[in-house]
């Protein structure tokens, strides 16, 4: 198995840290044969992001990171938004072309999240439905996929997963 991309490491919302961390650890990422994401972190702009980053990961402060989240998705093919924890946030990601995210609330917060996320995954199901006999959608996407993994009974078998994939 092989990611589709790694996070060159960061220093979260420091922007000079950052860029040091970039050019110290792309050496060892590039060697492994692996494609590097770099971190955005409060007060950087598109100029900053380094010609070799393949994937922009959003990251930084929450208010930063949300506010700027049209600049860098309208600048970049390839944007992963990090903290992603309720349905609002991830319809705004969807919405801007974002192509992935991450979150690790949905399974430790409320029981309104779980649903907020499978009501996401209901509303790209049927809109790639629609893509497929010719209506519109909430933006032009050749495809799209979730994995979804989650206890299917925590109580009697805490390591049982669920995997749910949409095209």
């Amino acid at each position: 198995m092989h990611p589709e991309w790694v996070l060159v490491p960061d220093v979260v919302t420091e922007k000079t840290a950052t860029l040091e961390s970039y050019e110290r650890y792309l050496p060892e990422v590039l060697s492994r044969g692996l494609i590097p994401a770099f971190a955005a972190q409060d007060g950087m702009v598109v100029d900053d992001v380094p010609k070799s980053a393949e994937v922009v990961f959003i990251g930084g402060s929450t208010d930063w990171k949300w506010s700027s989240l049209p600049m860098w998705c309208s600048s970049f093919p390839r944007i992963h938004v990090g903290r992603v924890n309720y349905i609002t946030q991830l319809m705004k990601c969807y919405e801007q072309g974002v192509e992935s995210t991450d979150g690790t609330g949905w399974f430790r917060g409320s029981d309104d999240q779980v649903n907020g996320l499978l009501q996401f995954c209901e509303l790209v199901a049927n809109e790639s439905d629609r893509n497929r006999q010719g209506g519109s959608d909430l933006r032009k996407r050749d495809n799209c996929t979730l994995s979804l993994f989650k206890y299917r009974d925590s109580s009697s078998n805490p390591s049982k997963t669920e995997q749910l994939r949409m095209f």
